[in-house]
């Protein structure tokens, strides 16, 4: 979660959220945590088109969003609050790297490739 300031995440429910379009997989990891933590909707302030333009707005402290880590920069200058469930599993979001055993023998991608499997968890 990312805001301005530390909200309190008992609150989220009052505070104005922030969404945007993004991937299916990530909308539904989004739902099942707040559907986890809330029986209440969220306050839907906005629905934005990007996630850089939702960044901007809560820079300005217009509400808070919920954002892949990967995707903030300490220059975003905003809080961040790491996001778990009821049972105290951390929200985290799966990714996949395909790449056939031709691509791998490239210099290039082989770089690419250790470079992802140092983020695995």
């Amino acid at each position: 979660m990312i805001s301005k300031t530390k909200i309190d995440l008992d609150q989220l429910p009052t505070n104005p959220y922030l969404s945007y379009r993004t991937d299916s997989s990530l909308t539904e990891t989004i739902k099942g945590w707040w559907n986890d933590r809330f029986e209440d909707p969220p306050y839907t302030e906005m629905d934005l088109d990007r996630l850089e333009t939702c960044k901007e707005m809560v820079k300005h402290g217009l509400g808070y969003a919920i954002a892949p880590l990967i995707s903030i920069s300490p220059k975003d200058n905003l809080y961040i609050q790491p996001l778990h469930f009821q049972d105290g599993a951390p929200v985290i979001r799966r990714t996949w790297l395909l790449a056939n055993e031709g691509a791998s023998k490239l210099a290039v991608v082989d770089r690419f490739i250790d470079f992802i499997q140092t983020w695995k968890a």
